[in-house]
């Protein structure tokens, strides 16, 4: 099945994946755009979906790929042997690049890694491709070629594998989380009953990924329209016990207040909203996030004063945040779950749920600005040295929490509590 599809890119890239069609045609094969601009050009015009101009550009061509590359060498593009062995490689010329990769059957398979044949044949392509939506090439002639029924598909909101869903999960165990994560990012599509069951038949297999490889699908799921539905589902299907060895946090996900900050949330952020705590730096640790994030998830995973957390709903708020630092949304949210816990979270009044958002929302981009008195000030106005100077700031920052963040440094430094500071450390230093 064929029909046609115009997508608009930049006169560059126009230019640029022009070049690699010519390429190809010059060569004897012809080159095709494959995977998601194709799939996203056509949600742009069937859904009314978004379309990134500058997203990665997957190429099939059907030639051996040591042929085609020879031939953009000569037309003076820079080739990238990233994926040789696979029939894969990278094309870059200026500042665009794609990915180009010979049409091929995958021969063995193991969760992880394939064994691969390459073909000419355009078929033989489409049916070892994961989606019926991902299956969908674009020629030189702006002509859409369907071999495996995606059009259909993605005009009902379909997302379908190709073929036996199972089979499919065995060859590349990543392609559950893919799964999740399109379903994540495409709202308005839903999977096949038979396929659902396939994904959670095979939920097992995920450990047998590289740590690297889950985070990106994670994180690309989590950045989605629907994430926290599908999280939900995940959970159902235990995905999380799975992949983190506990359960994601039911009583947060489905915290009206959480749908609405959600989007202004980071990757680490969310992922210990959806977490307990006690398990936050294991995951951090299984992901192999970067140190940033695994100390972001560490301090999430230490026990808080309860006064301070109680404090981050009330009136004097940004004291109790400045105090638990960059993790105080994480007590403020779960704070607001367990006062809501009598009342359910689904029955709260808009207006309450809309002015918890606005205080979590405040908390979770809080930033205090910076205590006017410096050590240099504390050594010059109370003559202090050493060690003497650490604990007279941290006495000075509580001072000027206390006061709002509001203390000017001679208020500060003149402060009745900061002399008697000073004084008792003076007497401790002569009694020693």
């Amino acid at each position: 099945m064929s029909s046609s599809l115009s997508l608009s890119f930049s006169a560059a890239r126009q230019a640029f994946i022009s070049d690699i069609f010519s390429i190809a045609r010059s060569a004897g094969g012809e080159a095709r755009l494959v995977g998601g601009v194709v799939r996203n050009g056509l949600l742009a015009r069937q859904k009314g979906y978004g379309f990134d101009p500058e997203q990665d550009l997957d190429v099939a061509v059907s030639l051996p790929v040591t042929v085609f590359v020879e031939a953009a060498r000569q037309k003076g593009l820079r080739v990238l042997e990233t994926g040789l062995a696979h029939g894969t490689v990278t094309v870059m010329a200026n500042e665009q690049q794609a990915e180009v990769t010979q049409l091929r059957s995958d021969v063995n398979t193991d969760g992880r890694h394939a064994t691969v044949r390459p073909t000419t044949n355009w078929q033989t392509d489409a049916l070892r491709r994961d989606f019926t939506m991902n299956a969908l090439y674009l020629d030189a002639e702006g002509t859409l070629h369907d071999l495996v029924g995606g059009v259909e598909d993605l005009e009902q909101g379909c997302l379908r594998f190709v073929g036996d869903a199972a089979r499919r999960l065995q060859e590349d165990h990543l392609r559950l989380l893919r799964a999740l994560r399109f379903l994540a990012c495409y709202p308005n599509l839903s999977m096949p009953k038979k396929d659902q069951l396939a994904l959670s038949q095979h939920v097992h297999l995920l450990p047998v990924l590289s740590a690297e490889r889950i985070a990106g699908e994670l994180k690309r799921l989590m950045a989605g329209a629907a994430a926290l539905p599908i999280l939900r589902q995940a959970s159902i299907m235990g995905v999380d016990q799975i992949l983190f060895g506990a359960s994601f946090s039911a009583d947060v996900l489905v915290h009206p207040v959480l749908e609405k900050l959600w989007g202004g949330l980071s990757f680490v952020q969310r992922l210990a909203c959806c977490l307990p705590v006690g398990q936050r730096v294991k995951a951090g640790s299984l992901l192999k996030l970067s140190r940033a994030e695994q100390r972001f998830l560490s301090s999430a995973d230490q026990p808080a004063d309860r006064i301070l957390v109680a404090g981050l709903l009330g009136p004097h708020w940004a004291r109790s945040a400045y105090h638990l630092g960059d993790v105080s949304f994480l007590y403020a949210l779960q704070a607001a779950c367990s006062h809501q816990e009598a009342d359910r979270p689904t029955t709260c009044p808009d207006q309450v749920i809309d002015q918890l958002f606005e205080k979590l929302r405040q908390i979770v981009f809080f930033q205090p600005p910076s205590c006017p008195v410096s050590g240099r000030d504390v050594e010059q106005h109370f003559g202090l040295s050493g060690p003497a100077v650490g604990a007279c700031l941290d006495q000075l920052r509580e001072l000027w929490a206390e006061a709002e963040f509001t203390a000017t440094k001679n208020q500060l430094l003149a402060h009745i509590d900061i002399k008697e500071f000073i004084d008792q450390n003076k007497n401790n230093d002569k009694d020693r």
